[in-house]
């Protein structure tokens, strides 16, 4: 448990449970819970539950449950559960279910269904109210 404000780096195998305005620096097979209005940085193999507010930058491997409002980065394999408002840049090989209103950046998109699509520069896909979106089978998304 951690107070309010600090600063924290942890070690393989670590437990946290953060309060509000805290940022941690993790390593290798850490579990997170966040509160309000934390900053992350991942590293490999990494579980993340998110509040209000969070940015989190993720590597290899990592699960990540947001709540409303936060940012992503993603590397390699991440698997991303959004909520509303959220702005989400993703690498190679993950796999995004989205809600109402969020923002995303995809690079290459491959459907089983239809063939390889590829875009060097997607740029921006925003997707205001439009529902609920999923992509239960996207294949790579860069």
């Amino acid at each position: 448990m951690l107070e309010i404000g600090n600063t924290v780096m942890l070690e393989i195998g670590n437990t946290v449970m953060q309060g509000i305005g805290n940022a941690v620096t993790l390593e290798i097979g850490n579990i997170l819970t966040l509160g309000i209005g934390n900053r992350v940085t991942l590293g490999i193999g990494s579980t993340v539950t998110l509040g209000i507010g969070n940015r989190v930058m993720l590597g290899i491997g990592s699960t990540v449950t947001l709540g409303i409002g936060n940012r992503v980065t993603l590397g390699i394999g991440s698997t991303v559960t959004l909520g509303i408002g959220n702005t989400v840049t993703l690498g190679i090989g993950n796999t995004v279910t989205l809600e109402i209103g969020n923002t995303v950046t995809l690079g290459i998109e491959k459907y089983s269904d239809a063939g390889d699509r590829k875009y060097s520069d997607a740029g921006n896909r925003k997707h205001s109210g439009a529902g609920n979106r999923k992509y239960s089978d996207a294949g790579n998304r860069k």
